[in-house]
């Protein structure tokens, strides 16, 4: 007979478990007898009684991770179907909004190309405010398509050995008309400088990008100085400083963020946010970078990389 456990009141714990085995022992020529062992086994039924309440509480909160694994499962994907569906949106959006700028674009510089006849000073002035918002909204529509288009992964760079020179000062040229407007001066300064591997196309949005957000905040009369140079024969590195008010420190860390716009910059102009976020993405799908370096004083200087052609194994 062997009974694993019985339970007995204890004076201290309160129950006390006990193991039993009674068994025949019989030693001739002496009477058969009874071989009863008791055993406390109090302890190892604590142990044993606590390893299973483990195993139940382990068994109870994997079935608990399970499901919520399920659930964030099925999150993710309510998530990713809802990013594809903003992407489509916002792409089809995109395209219905420009695809009417096209012909209002030509109707309008025909106007203004007195085509259609002479037109007075204030017919003049009606339609030039009438270009400038027309043109906006173009670059607000391109600046949303390439955003999906990026983050979709559906841009494809063509990197060419391109003379980085070459491109700034075409974007510089382009801001002269603002430039004098508000009286400001512009300083180029390149100095002796490798070839770089980039899109010439996407190398131009984003350096027009960097010059166009130094005119926008650089007050009238103030100074933008464009700045080239060579850095360990790897990367070219093209530096836009500019006076003015500067960045406030809190505003620093999000100045990349899409849709991000400084208090500030929202009094001072109109616009989306996106310029310096799309720039950031495109200088890294070219292996480079891009920062913002505040200056002592006024001003603040953006900095971004291109690869060098020499740093390139061919």
């Amino acid at each position: 007979l062997k009974l694993s456990l019985l339970t007995r009141p204890h004076d201290d714990s309160g129950i006390a478990f006990f193991s039993l085995c009674v068994s025949r022992y019989h030693a001739p020529p002496a009477p058969a007898q009874l071989l009863v062992q008791v055993a406390d086994v109090t302890e190892q039924y604590r142990l044993h009684t606590q390893s299973a309440d483990r195993h139940a509480e382990i068994r109870y909160l994997n079935g608990e991770l399970k499901h919520h694994h399920a659930a964030l499962q099925t999150a993710s994907e309510e998530l990713r179907r809802a990013d594809r569906a903003n992407a489509n949106f916002v792409t089809v959006a995109a395209h219905e909004l420009r695809n009417p700028l096209t012909p209002l674009l030509g109707y309008l510089e025909l106007l203004l190309d007195d085509e259609c006849g002479p037109l007075t000073r204030e017919q003049r002035a009606t339609l030039e405010v009438m270009l400038e918002n027309v043109l906006r909204l173009r670059n607000v529509t391109s600046n949303l398509l390439d955003l999906a288009q990026i983050e979709s992964g559906h841009v494809e760079l063509a990197l060419y050995p391109t003379d980085l020179p070459t491109l700034v000062e075409i974007v510089c040229l382009r801001y002269r008309e603002q430039l004098e407007l508000k009286q400001q001066q512009l300083e180029l300064i390149i100095g002796d400088l490798p070839l770089v591997l980039c899109d010439e196309t996407r190398a131009t949005q984003i350096i027009d990008q960097i010059i166009n957000n130094a005119n926008k905040y650089t007050p009238p009369n103030g100074k933008i100085t464009v700045r080239l140079e060579c850095r360990d024969d790897a990367f070219v590195v093209l530096t836009v400083q500019n006076s003015g008010a500067g960045v406030p420190a809190a505003d620093q860390p999000y100045l990349f963020d899409a849709f991000f716009r400084t208090p500030a910059a929202a009094v001072a102009s109109s616009g989306t946010g996106l310029g310096l976020h799309l720039a950031r993405l495109l200088i890294e799908l070219h292996g480079g970078a891009i920062w913002f370096e505040p200056l002592e004083g006024e001003g603040s200087m953006f900095c971004l990389t291109f690869l060098a052609c020499e740093a390139v194994p061919v």
